[in-house]
């Protein structure tokens, strides 16, 4: 492991016993996508445990570097299969070349909080305050992240929001396989080992297609 992302551990145990255990905080080294998960505190949060891989997220940060115009991403929505809302935020650790070599991640559960302020607004409608528009303005596009422990899970998540994207969920064509291959060929899912394997079961067809059909995007 990289000596510098090794002096982050330390953090990960900081950050949670400040906030509390509503907060996991996750430590990914990113040069082993499948079992990028070195270290973590609370993660009955989202169910995962190290050793797991990278998230829909953290694979699109890699595949398009995101982290050579920003050092983080902050507040974004992330949700679990357990229906739990977290509000995350993720910094870039990068070597001395500016490369990337890890991700801390954290992770803040905001349902309950959510539940009350729904119960509050049925009584007090108009108290609801807007974001700033200084906030409006630095937030570029709308940021979501998947927290996913394996990757069918990850694959299968992406590949549902290809459908929905293209309002099919049955009777893909070859097109629409083609392009939902493109989404998940620019958001990282390859860079995990046995991507093409689990792409090629969900979308129901054969692994040399998966590989034909990245050639033809290329």
């Amino acid at each position: 492991m990289n000596a510098k992302l090794e002096q982050y551990k330390p953090f990960v145990n900081f950050i949670a016993d400040i906030i509390g255990e509503q907060c996991e905080v996750i430590l990914h080294d990113v040069s082993d996508p499948n079992h990028s998960i070195i270290a973590m505190a609370n993660g009955h949060i989202s169910g995962r445990k190290i050793g797991d891989p990278m998230t829909d997220l953290a694979l699109r940060i890699v595949s398009e570097k995101t982290y050579l115009n920003k050092d983080y991403l902050t507040n974004y929505n992330s949700t679990v299969r357990n229906e739990k809302i977290l509000r995350s935020s993720v910094y870039f650790i990068k070597d001395d070349e500016e490369a990337l070599i890890g991700l801390l991640c954290i992770n803040v559960d905001v349902s309950q909080l959510l539940k009350v302020q729904d119960y509050i607004n049925q009584f007090f409608p108009r108290t609801s305050i807007p974001s700033s528009p200084e906030k409006k303005d630095r937030a570029e596009e709308e940021i979501t992240e998947n927290l996913e422990n394996n990757l069918t899970q990850i694959l299968s998540s992406l590949i549902e929001e290809g459908r929905m994207e293209l309002q099919h969920t049955t009777n893909m064509s070859v097109d629409d396989k083609i392009r939902i291959v493109k989404k998940l060929d620019e958001k990282g899912v390859f860079l995990l080992k046995g991507g093409v394997t689990e792409a090629a079961k969900l979308l129901e067809v054969s692994e040399p297609s998966i590989y034909r059909y990245l050639k033809q995007i290329k």
